[in-house]
């Protein structure tokens, strides 16, 4: 991936980074225990990554972003991605899980099966492991089969995959109940 730019901005986790492309958005650094860190993420995961100001539609994405973290209605239906540089697997897996919808859940298994690979859990959790754009591609909402929240790679780890499920539930309710 070339000519890669990015952005650091506050979110109430703390710092987050957005990674964009031509194509969209290729990547999202969750919050660090550093700024330092977080630059040093952002510089072994996108190696060509220049600090940059953001046009309308990664600010868009960092709004929307912002709203979730605070339990607030969000959408990410107009966010292009760019999957450049995934499998077709990955990518069908990404694409599949991007159109499900806020607060639910479903088990690996489930995502395999609905991506036409029914057999292919595991793969899918490796998928969900190397998703390089949470939150907006919602890996949290993919959880194990045997019950609980699972692992979760990214900052925070299941406490992090439980809190975003808790907010996207609650936010989903308020909807609901309008």
């Amino acid at each position: 991936m070339e000519n890669l730019k990015f952005h650091i901005f506050d979110t109430q986790l703390g710092e987050m980074a957005i990674i964009w492309s031509g194509l969209g958005i290729t990547g999202l650094a969750l919050p660090q225990n550093t700024s330092e860190e977080l630059r040093k993420f952002i510089g072994d995961k996108f190696l060509t990554a220049d600090q940059a100001i953001p046009d309308r539609r990664v600010t868009n994405c960092c709004r929307q972003i912002v709203k979730l973290l605070d339990a607030k209605r969000f959408s990410f239906a107009d966010i292009d991605i760019d999957l450049s540089g995934r499998t077709n697997f990955e990518s069908v897996v990404y694409e599949t899980l991007f159109e499900t919808n806020p607060g639910s859940q479903m088990t690996y298994g489930e995502l395999a099966s609905a991506c036409g690979f029914p057999k292919s859990a595991r793969a899918v959790g490796r998928a969900m492991a190397t998703n390089r754009v949470p939150i907006i591609i919602p890996c949290h909402r993919v959880v194990p089969a045997s019950g609980g929240v699972g692992k979760y790679s990214g900052y925070g780890g299941p406490d992090m995959k439980r809190k975003l499920l808790e907010t996207e539930a609650a936010i989903s309710a308020s909807v609901a109940n309008r």
